[in-house]
């Protein structure tokens, strides 16, 4: 990801460059994680856990997300957040980019997904949960008759792609109560 970030604008639009800092990124992330493991007579397996691109995690987020269903009983709600790609507010700096290299916005995809998915996580964490770093005390599941009044239990949410590409969140949403919302 720094690499797409990064000042060097090659990155974004050269895909098999950004492919082969993936796999690199890929390979140091499964035997970073691997090697200690193993070293420390451990099962690898273990090490893999809290990496999202192994099927342990997700079987830990599956857990996790029954273990909340056990104390919570089921969701208050479920959200689907799609943006929409034809008024989406882009940085001033990526449609720049887009101007000095005479691309359109499908061009640099990596670079728009990491920032659309951004702007979805910190919608999904601050203006709808109050969840992120600035504990927004109005958002929109919390009690609007007393801000102070935390009515928010937990939530789960989740990136996927439709079929032409485009990220979406899906979210689900613990509340104690639905109707002061």
């Amino acid at each position: 990801m720094q690499k797409v970030l990064s000042p060097v604008e090659g990155y974004s639009p050269n895909f098999d460059l950004l492919q082969y800092q993936y796999d690199c990124w890929l390979f140091k992330t499964i035997t970073g994680a691997v090697s200690p493991s193993r070293a420390s007579c451990c099962n690898p397996i273990i090490g893999l856990q809290n990496i999202s691109v192994s099927a342990t995690y997700w079987q830990w987020q599956h857990l996790y997300l029954l273990d909340t269903i056990h104390q919570y009983d089921y969701p208050s709600f479920f959200l689907t957040v799609s943006p929409c790609k034809w008024t989406f507010p882009w940085l001033s700096s990526i449609e720049d980019l887009w101007q000095d290299h005479s691309l359109q916005a499908t061009d640099l995809p990596i670079l728009n997904t990491l920032y659309v998915a951004h702007t979805l996580e910190q919608i999904a964490r601050g203006y709808m949960t109050g969840g992120n770093t600035n504990h927004w005390r109005q958002h929109l599941v919390g009690d609007t008759v007393n801000p102070a009044n935390c009515n928010m239990l937990t939530y789960f949410y989740q990136f996927e792609f439709q079929e032409q590409g485009s990220v979406h969140l899906h979210m689900l949403v613990w509340v104690k109560d639905i109707t002061i919302i």
